[in-house]
């Protein structure tokens, strides 16, 4: 958002519950629809791009590809945010289980480690990777769980 802009933030889940129990759905209040459009438009967008992340890593070549063309650092930085996306999916379904980051030790000590060693560990996070980004998939596709996920 750029400063000095005056957009207000979107409404919580909370706040929006709240706001229909106090006064009711009312045929003016649009902004319950558009939130909800919008998240389903971010869902859409979200599904998409783990399914086809995960569509890029099935086959071994690939990922064999994938962790070639990477450094351990970016591959760390993968296995990360891939497993943020699964947090968030996980905090937004109740009764889940939150899943704990994986630790794989090498990363700051690839400078002494060989290619091959390189090589392991870069397909190691590659694959702790893939393995969030499935789970996430499949939290996103339950029913229960995408109701959930259009009122974050």
């Amino acid at each position: 958002m750029a400063s000095g802009s005056s957009a207000r933030p979107a409404p919580s889940a909370v706040s929006l519950f709240c706001d229909i129990m106090m006064n009711g759905l009312g045929s003016d209040d649009t902004h319950i629809e558009e939130r909800l459009r919008a998240n389903q438009r971010l869902y859409t967008s979200a599904r998409f791009a783990v399914k086809e992340a995960i569509g890029v890593l099935k086959a071994k070549n690939r990922q064999i590809e994938v962790a070639a063309s990477a450094s351990p650092t970016n591959m760390a930085t993968f296995m990360t945010s891939t497993h943020a996306i699964l947090r968030m999916v996980e905090e937004a379904t109740p009764g889940s289980t939150l899943t704990h980051l994986a630790t794989l030790p090498g990363v700051t000590e690839a400078h002494r480690m060989n290619a091959k060693e390189i090589a392991a560990l870069v397909l190691s996070l590659l694959l702790q990777g893939w393995e969030y980004l499935k789970r996430a998939n499949g939290r996103m596709a339950e029913k229960q769980d995408h109701d959930n996920l259009l009122w974050q």
